[in-house]
Formats: structure tokens, sequence, C-alpha cells
């Protein structure tokens, strides 16, 4: 019945909460002007106070050890997706002193990779 699971959802509830330092995926806000320029978005990561544009990559597929990051849809994109060694370089980042931050730049050219 549902009473055997609920100490099993309990601990996977419990295991979210820890990992949950940055999130992968983040919605793009809305640039204060104008319409979202998808050739112009870069993505920052903040570590140990030290910051690094993250390069755009086609797909997930196309994310490899140097990580980076892509779109939902590079149509229309509606959120910036973190490739997994730039995931955890973020969270890792983030978990240290907590100083680590990802921020969605826009106006300049998007560094691709």
């Amino acid at each position: 019945g549902h009473a055997a699971w609920q100490p099993f959802l309990d601990k996977v509830a419990q295991a979210v909460v820890k990992t949950s330092k940055i999130s992968c995926s983040m919605a793009i806000p809305a640039p204060d002007a104008g319409s979202l320029d998808p050739a112009k978005v870069n993505v920052q990561l903040t570590a140990d106070g030290n910051s690094s544009t993250l390069a755009k990559v086609a797909d997930a597929a196309s994310c490899g050890a140097d990580g980076g990051w892509y779109y939902d849809d590079d149509a229309m994109p509606t959120k910036v997706i973190l490739c997994p060694a730039s995931c955890s370089t973020a969270q890792n980042a983030v978990g240290v002193d907590k100083s680590g931050k990802i921020e969605i730049l826009f106006g300049c050219a998007t560094i691709l990779k």
C-alpha cells in the first residue's frame, strides 16, 4: 500500500534538498529592453572569486568534458541548460563558500565553442 512508500519518498525528498545547490536549468529572464536576441546571451560562472564565461554548445549531445551550456530550443529559447561538467563545477563552487553563482548576461555576442 501507500504507507510502505512513504519512508522512501521522505528519503528522496531529503536527498533532493541536500543536493539542490544550483539548478542546471535556468529560465531566461526577460531582457530590460526589446526582445531576446538568442545570439547575444552569455552564461557566466563565478567560482572562488573567479568568473568565467561558459561557451555555448549546440545541444546536450555536444556537451563534452569542458562543459558549456545550450538552449532548450535554439529558435525560441526559454531556458539555459548547463552541460553536466559545468553543472557539477557550478554546484561544487557554490557548495564550498557559497560565493559561486551563475548569471545570464545579455547584450554581447554569444561565445561559442
